[in-house]
């Protein structure tokens, strides 16, 4: 039987896809949202050696369980919080992400959103398609002036960390993992006082149990009534009823929203009405230089332990 390399994901970078080809192995393209019957039906057949995971499907216990074969499963991008990590560990599925190939790509998405809701953009946009004129009544703010808590010190966070720095605004750091040496800004380990101090707050962290909900309606409470919330990691960081409820009622200025408890993005949703609010559709990995060097350095992964695996 031959092997097959499996892609979750209606299309691949050409340039990606050059690089899985010279393994050898054939591409199989399968619905992005595919079900768990459907994944396992289809790894159940045995040809599957690698799987390029595009999204977040649902790689579960039953489903790893029908794989025979399944070596490594490289997820395109950063999170694998779909996958049941442990039973891939009692498989023997390698799992890789290119996280550190997104890190440019977020980390700008991140900037722009800040920058859009400090200026105050989308409403002075609105505003001056109606037919209006405001010049006295701005009420946007200098970047530089702003208190940025950047919460998560990974490959994004560092970058938006030094991104925030560079535009001169004051840079605290709340890392989730051991501290260590903030390069641009400040480490600040207490998280409320953060909450407390910060103009806009920014979300770079992995969902994980603990991380889960981590901005919620007492954490929102916490904050100023002028404060800006970005999200551009992972929607369940965020409790998004209390999120709407804070919005709605002043006690939070703004958010800059790329990623959602339900995705896609219902169109009922109460934030798509709301005026202070920026929504992207979970694209800030999306840019197409990022979009080439994420998929390659996946596509490396697979064919670098495929070939390791043969030895």
């Amino acid at each position: 039987m031959s092997s097959t390399i499996l892609v979750t994901g209606p299309e691949l970078a050409p340039e990606a896809q050059a690089i899985l080809l010279e393994s050898g192995a054939a591409l199989d393209f399968v619905p992005e949202r595919s079900s768990e019957d459907a994944l396992a039906a289809r790894l159940a057949r045995g040809d599957v050696v690698a799987i390029m995971m595009r999204g977040s499907p649902p790689f579960t216990r039953r489903v790893l369980g029908s794989a025979k074969g399944l070596r490594i499963i490289a997820k395109v991008g950063s999170g694998l919080d779909s996958v049941d990590t442990r039973t891939a560990g009692e498989l023997g599925i390698m799992l890789t992400t290119s996280a550190v190939a997104t890190a440019d790509g977020v980390a700008e998405h991140t900037l722009a959103l800040m920058l859009s809701l400090a200026r105050d953009l989308p409403r002075l946009d609105k505003s001056t398609r109606a037919g209006h004129w405001e010049q006295r009544n701005f009420g946007g703010h200098e970047f530089r002036s702003r208190t940025v808590g950047v919460v998560g010190y990974g490959h994004i966070g560092q970058r938006v960390a030094r991104l925030v720095d560079a535009f001169g605004a004051t840079v605290l750091v709340h890392p989730l993992t051991t501290p260590r040496k903030v390069e641009h800004g400040t480490l600040e380990e207490n998280f409320d006082r953060l909450l407390r101090t910060v103009d806009i707050l920014t979300l770079h962290g992995r969902l994980t149990e603990k991380t889960r909900g981590q901005i919620g309606r007492r954490e929102l409470a916490l904050m100023k009534p002028s404060a800006i919330l970005i999200n551009t990691a992972r929607g369940a960081l965020v409790e998004e009823a209390a999120l709407i409820e804070a919005l709605s009622t002043g006690k939070l200025a703004a958010a800059g929203l790329d990623a959602f408890a339900k995705e896609p993005l219902d169109r009922a949703n109460p934030l798509l009405a709301l005026p202070n609010v920026i929504c992207t559709s979970h694209v800030a990995a999306a840019a197409r230089e990022t979009v080439v060097r994420v998929a390659t350095m996946a596509a490396r992964s697979i064919v670098e332990h495929l070939k390791g695996h043969s030895n």
